[in-house]
């Protein structure tokens, strides 16, 4: 909800004006220091030694260069007991994902732009508010991306399949109103749930983000 910002020096373990640093801000033993026991027994095995060190070394692709900023989310657990209609809208989500990921196989498609054009009438016909089509077709989307990486990597992966019950909303359909959020099912049609002390405290000065709805909880981030 709250955007935090920390330096990749101090969160990643990156290198800094000081030298290289540890979670704790104090500096990592050197490749030349005597008492460097991990990096002596890495350089005699030619392997690893120890779960820690190095952990934070910059992978290509996927690394956090030096000074940049790293964005930290909190999230807050609403647990929940949803009614007969919440279970049949994860049930019929899960389907609308997957309906997505069927035609994105199909016609070689992952842009979420291009899968809008290809299933959202179709997504429209369970009648659902029409911000549960696009956040299934979003799900799809980035399911498909990694599909599409995970075969570059390993040719025999295995076509996706959404399996979980969840449904997701983006923050334009939410609202906190009374000490409860409110959220749409279908047009003109809004379930209210009753939000705890830590939640309501979280939301007071904070931006209202997206909501993930499982059958058991409502994680809103």
């Amino acid at each position: 909800i709250r955007d935090r910002y920390m330096t990749a020096g101090y969160v990643a373990g990156g290198r800094t004006d000081e030298g290289l640093r540890g979670w704790e801000g104090r500096p990592l033993p050197t490749n030349n220091d005597p008492g460097n026991h991990r990096e002596n027994i890495r350089n005699q095995t030619g392997r690893r030694a120890g779960l820690g060190y190095r952990s934070h070394q910059r992978r290509e692709g996927n690394s956090v260069e030096e000074g940049q900023k790293v964005k930290v989310i909190k999230s807050v657990c609403i647990p929940f007991t949803p009614p007969e209609e919440i279970l049949e809208l994860l049930k019929d989500f899960r389907q609308m994902v997957n309906y997505c990921i069927k035609v994105g196989l199909e016609r070689g498609v992952t842009s979420r732009f291009k899968l809008t054009k290809l299933t959202y009438r179709e997504l429209r016909r369970y009648g659902y508010h029409s911000w549960y089509a696009l956040s299934a077709i979003e799900i799809a989307s980035t399911i498909l991306r990694n599909y599409r990486k995970a075969r570059r990597r390993k040719s025999g992966a295995k076509p996706p399949r959404a399996k979980r019950l969840i449904a997701k909303l983006g923050n334009q359909a939410l609202k906190v109103t009374n000490g409860k959020l409110l959220f749409p099912i279908r047009p003109r049609e809004f379930l209210e749930v009753p939000l705890h002390k830590r939640a309501l405290e979280v939301l007071a000065d904070a931006k209202l983000g997206s909501i993930t709805i499982t059958p058991n909880a409502i994680h809103i981030a």
